[in-house]
């Protein structure tokens, strides 16, 4: 088993798409050798499944795929609720009090949770994303692309929780955090369940192939518009963005419940004038009106981006199909006329 832990690392961190396929085809084989080992199917099911909540529809399909064969996770934020802004019904706050797992990107991103989060009896069920060691996570920025214009990686001996609340929390729009998401969340289960600790590891192992395939989609499509610059409605995309080259030229609001002063909403328009602003980028629960009004009599495009996948079935396919959903909206708007 520890072969294949060794494997999984080594596709999450690799950057080399052919070490990655290579790695991958190993893991693939490491699985199905220990499976010839492992009990049948039908005896690891009737084990208990552990009891996982999960905040919003992009990690829960992450964790879908892993828990396949052996429990469904439920899932906390459905319909077009903001993870920045929403209420829990009382069965829910009950529900979240008996999971045996509570998945969810970070306090600075599900903030009315973190209330009840503080009063749980086992604090110790609760997962935080963001806390992860390997991911690739960005500061905050303000109002132009000249705040907080740097990267950083949270590697082993590189782990600064008491930085997060400044750490731009839309960490799942980038590919390479969905890998190290998605060995945590197995090596995780694995731990709380191990009786089905074997098909935990195998469906990450699928998952992570599939990940790897649709990175070199998204190079292939994206890069050749590296350079092209864009503004936002809400900044929630540079994990998305920023591989890809894409240049962020502001946003149109700082915070999803803090609406432009007019003096910012001016400044933009002068911005986009100088600045050749080609898209802008908007979202589903946000009103677009300011947009409407900021492109009106101009050549630029803007298209609805939606980061945690509101029109998206929730279930196993809802990450894969959210981000070629975002690749195709990004094409449209940012790519040539």
């Amino acid at each position: 088993m520890w072969g294949c832990q060794i494997i999984s690392k080594l596709i999450a961190c690799s950057t080399d798409h052919i070490f990655q396929k290579a790695y991958s085809c190993l893991l693939l084989i490491c699985f199905a050798a220990m499976s010839l080992l492992a009990p049948p199917p039908a005896l690891a099911k009737e084990a208990s499944a552990p009891f996982v909540v999960v905040t919003i529809k992009p990690l829960h399909s992450l964790v879908s795929t892993i828990m396949k064969d052996v429990g469904t996770p439920y899932l906390l934020l459905k319909g077009t609720s903001s993870p920045h802004s929403f209420q829990l019904k009382p069965s829910e706050a009950r529900m979240i009090n008996r999971a045996d797992l509570i998945i969810r990107v970070g306090a600075n991103l599900e903030v009315p949770l973190n209330k009840i989060f503080s009063s749980l009896s086992h604090p110790e069920n609760i997962m935080d994303m963001i806390e992860l060691k390997g991911l690739r996570l960005y500061p905050l920025r303000g109002r132009n692309s000249q705040d907080h214009d740097k990267i950083h990686d949270h590697g082993a001996g590189d782990h600064h929780p008491e930085t997060t609340q400044l750490t731009d929390p839309h960490l799942w729009l980038d590919f390479k955090n969905a890998k190290v998401m998605t060995l945590a969340i197995a090596s995780r289960l694995k731990t709380i369940d191990p009786g089905n600790g074997l098909i935990y590891q195998k469906n990450a192992a699928l998952l992570i192939e599939k990940l790897n395939q649709q990175t070199i989609e998204f190079e292939t499509s994206l890069k050749p518009l590296s350079g092209r610059g864009f503004m936002v409605f809400h900044d929630a995309y540079q994990y998305l963005t920023r591989p890809y080259n894409f240049r962020f030229l502001g946003a149109l609001r700082m915070h999803p419940s803090r609406p432009p002063s007019a003096l910012h909403l001016r400044e933009l328009r002068q911005d986009m004038e100088k600045l050749k602003v080609s898209c802008v980028f908007s979202e589903p629960q946000y009103n677009n009106r300011v947009v409407s009004a900021l492109i009106d009599n101009t050549s630029i495009k803007a298209t609805t981006l939606d980061p945690i996948g509101v029109n998206i079935k929730a279930g196993e396919d809802a990450y894969l199909l959210l981000m070629k959903q975002l690749s195709k909206q990004m094409l449209r708007c940012v790519g040539p006329s």
